[in-house]
């Protein structure tokens, strides 16, 4: 079995110079196309079908980055890289996280940036499935293309808040809290979260008989990555938190902008008794490779499961 990390000594780099969307990055960099705004009173869905058609259209174009979410403080991104990056990105306020969607490649993260070269650093060889936390602050960029390139959906938003925490729990080890935390998000490295270990928290999850289940792999306050797992229809309400789904497992049907007997703001985030209003909301069959952007401020959940729904939640506050 091949190794999945490696520690490098030091990388040769050019000087970062272009301030591309509120960081930096390597010189002649283009700014991205964009699909969407991001919505504040609809969800936005991104079947696999359409991502396929999406990555057709990014090699007829020649485009590394699409943006398919626009927010201003965050955006969601398809990167389609075809060779190792040259130089490292640093995002001085700025949150990734990669979901690997297709192809191989490395991604090396931290070191010391200093007069053209990144001195340390930590690698990570990544495959479909897998997943990366990248803190703010952290040089990083794709040492490593496989034979076909790699492509990842990259998730990244700023940390400048202004407001109460809404997505979890304050990062102190040992505060307890509503789900089981894997790790708190640390600010100086970053955190690889291969496919086999995805795999291993879903089948402990659907070893256990409750109905609705998270995993928190990384907790940090104002945002989190999840795995979440539930039998059943689902109901929930977040004032000011975004979510970012990917469904790694099982079918159903999500239901967003529903209305309910309690009123909109009346959910089973806050009240178990509410109940959904028929007829009320957009419904979205979703699958395997499925993803959607839910905007802050909006009903959203499951109104049909087919047996099992299991997905990647990545979540982080609207409070700039």
């Amino acid at each position: 079995m091949r190794a999945r990390r490696m520690v490098v000594a030091a990388v040769s780099t050019a000087a970062l110079v272009t301030v591309w969307g509120g960081v930096v990055a390597q010189e002649g960099r283009r700014e991205p196309r964009i699909i969407d705004k991001a919505p504040i009173d609809h969800a936005i869905s991104l079947p696999k079908a359409k991502l396929q058609q999406y990555l057709k259209d990014m090699d007829a174009a020649r485009e590394e980055t699409l943006r398919i979410v626009e927010g201003g403080h965050f955006n969601v991104n398809i990167r389609r890289v075809k060779k190792p990056e040259a130089q490292p990105l640093i995002h001085p306020k700025t949150i990734d996280v990669w979901y690997v969607a297709e192809g191989s490649g490395a991604v090396t993260t931290g070191g010391t940036f200093a007069n053209g070269k990144v001195t340390g650093g930590v690698t990570d060889r990544l495959e479909a499935g897998d997943v990366v936390f990248i803190p703010a602050n952290l040089p990083h960029w794709l040492s490593e293309a496989g034979p076909a390139g790699i492509t990842w959906i990259n998730v990244r938003w700023d940390v400048d808040w202004n407001g109460p925490m809404g997505a979890g729990n304050p990062p102190v080890p040992g505060l307890p809290g509503s789900a089981a935390v894997g790790q708190y998000a640390p600010p100086d490295r970053a955190v690889f979260l291969p496919k086999a270990k995805l795999a291993n928290y879903i089948a402990d999850q659907n070893s256990r008989a409750s109905t609705s289940q998270t995993t928190r792999m990384i907790e940090g306050g104002y945002f989190n990555v999840n795995i979440r797992n539930i039998t059943e229809p689902s109901m929930e309400f977040h004032p000011t938190t975004i979510d970012w789904w990917v469904v790694l497992e099982g079918a159903g049907t999500g239901s967003t902008g529903f209305s309910t007997d309690k009123g909109d703001a009346h959910t089973a985030a806050t009240g178990r008794d509410a109940k959904r209003v028929a007829n009320t909301g957009v419904e979205t069959p979703l699958a395997v490779g499925d993803m959607m952007f839910v905007p802050a401020n909006f009903t959203h959940g499951f109104s049909e499961v087919d047996g099992r729904m299991v997905w990647l939640n990545i979540r982080w506050d609207s409070n700039y």
